[in-house]
């Protein structure tokens, strides 16, 4: 699972780190976007720190990568180049929520709750949060025309970019922890 999100102010990116890193996520791609907080490599340097220190608290045997910082254009052509097979865009346009897509998604995988894949191929999801002020007009634009991209909801309540990638990472954690053997 991916999760690519424009970058939080301030130190909240180290916590988001630290807690995408305890709930699974196999890439964290920071997004470059119109609105987003420069990342710089020092920055990446110390999420990774982060994420090293995460992996041994909760016991994970796998550390995420922790990408170089991409714009929309170039997240869209690595998630159709790995041919993902889910990607999810929490926005407050999102017609449908999360948890139904992600539903819907298991479903199509031919997967019961508690059911495990063996011998199959681990299913990609890559998760996309904005920035603060969220995504220009143009930036969902080029998203909704991701391969497997479908824009959802988290609710009615309008999040900070921090708080919508935490939830909609629970959401896919808890919806695809069966799938992937960790």
């Amino acid at each position: 699972m991916g999760g690519a999100r424009g970058g939080p102010r301030g130190g909240r990116g180290e916590w988001l780190v630290e807690k995408a890193t305890e709930l699974g996520a196999e890439t964290l791609q920071p997004l470059v976007t119109h609105r987003a907080a420069e990342v710089t490599p020092g920055k990446l340097g110390r999420w990774a720190r982060v994420s090293d220190a995460a992996v041994k608290q909760c016991l994970s045997s796998y550390r995420p990568q922790v990408a170089a910082p991409l714009d929309v254009a170039g997240l869209v052509a690595r998630v159709d180049s790995e041919e993902s097979a889910l990607v999810l865009v929490a926005h407050p346009t999102g017609a449908r929520g999360a948890s139904e897509v992600l539903e819907e998604y298991r479903a199509s995988l031919g997967l019961a709750r508690g059911e495990r894949r063996e011998g199959q191929q681990t299913p990609s999801v890559w998760l996309v949060v904005g920035p603060e002020g969220d995504f220009t007009e143009d930036e969902l634009n080029l998203l909704r025309g991701a391969r497997g991209a479908e824009v959802v909801g988290l609710g009615s309540r309008r999040l900070r970019t921090e708080t919508a990638a935490i939830a909609l990472m629970s959401l896919a954690s808890s919806a695809m922890q069966d799938t992937d053997g960790r």
